[in-house]
């Protein structure tokens, strides 16, 4: 039995510089940034994700600023929740999700089970930046 837990202990101690690479994958920083997203916790959801370049293409002039427009874009999505229609959750089980890592950056892409839904895919790209991945496109495809 002590060798058992000492061979455990051993083995966990040498996976830990894989550790970090597991869990700052392309796929959990966007499924991190859309869970803070859903909880309006803006100051989480700004870690994963560079908020001038994805909201930039949506401001007019220099009236509107890119972090104006997302959290008008996230509290939109809040406020509809309210009713029993919709939900401020993503459904990534009615998502079919491919991630694809290569020397220039990441994409994560989410494709519509159904093909009836509305939205039938969604595609997140992402750079390497600090040793950790950040969302700098966000791209919907409806039907």
């Amino acid at each position: 039995m002590m060798v058992l837990m000492v061979s455990l202990t051993a083995l966990l101690g040498s996976c830990d510089s894989n550790k970090a690479e597991k869990f700052n994958s392309p796929l959990a920083t966007v499924v991190k940034m859309n869970a803070a997203e859903s909880l309006m916790d803006f100051e989480e959801a700004e870690k994963y994700q560079d908020v001038d370049k994805i909201y930039s293409k949506f401001t007019k002039g220099d009236t509107v600023k890119p972090h104006d427009v997302w959290k008008e874009v996230v509290t939109s999505g809040n406020s509809m929740a309210a009713g029993k229609k919709f939900t401020n959750q993503l459904k990534y089980f009615n998502y079919d999700i491919a991630e694809k890592v290569n020397s220039l950056g990441a994409e994560v892409n989410l494709k519509a089970k159904s093909p009836g839904a509305e939205i039938q895919a969604i595609i997140y790209k992402l750079e390497l930046r600090n040793a950790g991945w950040t969302v700098v496109d966000i791209e919907y495809k409806n039907k």
